[in-house]
């Protein structure tokens, strides 16, 4: 609720100041309005996604995917959005990677989420790293795909929460990252669907670190 109440009440505020403000501030009045009204979509959308994945309203198609090809097809869209940043985006592809178990459409929006949060966490400058490769993890051999950025990183206190609905950390707050705190709570509902799991590490140095692990085909 409080989520929800919060850009309904900065357009009702810049609705007021349209009438209201001066001639010569419209514009910038309108900016803000279009920015809430697209935060508040965001917001409306990601709830009632999580919420299908929960109650299994989702359909779920698995299917051999060759993820190698996913990064690929994925990067211009990243590239384009990192180079407006001044960040730097490298994606380096494992060889000879087999074929991972998924829904394409959602490990997509899992991937997604993962670079996003990356982009926006990490200084104009720094480079966000975009890796698949294979791993052991309990005797059994997962395909993974790695997203790690150069940005404040989180506390130690902070990672048993990351993956929790509108968790929003101290960098969130510190540097004013927008975001509706869902992203990563949509992330693990996704790999719990899917059969895997994501993980959060920090590395040595600055950063966090996050990697998606699926079934092999």
């Amino acid at each position: 609720s409080h989520e929800l109440r919060t850009p309904i009440a900065n357009i009702q505020l810049y609705l007021g100041l349209l009438e209201r403000g001066k001639p010569d501030k419209h514009a910038e009045y309108l900016q803000t309005l279009q920015r809430e009204t697209t935060r508040l979509n965001k917001l409306i959308e990601d709830l009632l996604a999580i919420s299908q994945l929960e109650l299994g309203q989702t359909a779920i198609n698995q299917v051999p995917v060759d993820i190698n090809r996913l990064m690929v097809n994925l990067q211009p869209d990243w590239q384009t959005a990192a180079n407006e940043r001044g960040l730097t985006f490298e994606v380096v592809a494992a060889p000879d990677l087999p074929p991972a178990l998924a829904d394409l459409p959602l490990l997509t929006r899992a991937v997604s989420n993962l670079i996003s949060n990356a982009l926006n966490y990490t200084p104009r400058g720094g480079t966000v790293y975009l890796h698949t490769d294979t791993r052991m993890l309990a005797e059994a051999a997962w395909a993974t795909i790695t997203v790690r950025d150069t940005g404040p990183g989180l506390g130690q206190d902070e990672l048993p929460h990351v993956f929790e609905r509108f968790y929003r950390g101290r960098a969130a707050r510190n540097y004013k990252v927008p975001g509706t705190g869902l992203g990563l709570a949509m992330c693990k509902e996704i790999m719990d669907k899917l059969g895997g799991h994501v993980t959060v590490e920090n590395p040595e140095g600055q950063g966090a670190l996050f990697t998606l692990w699926l079934r092999l085909a």
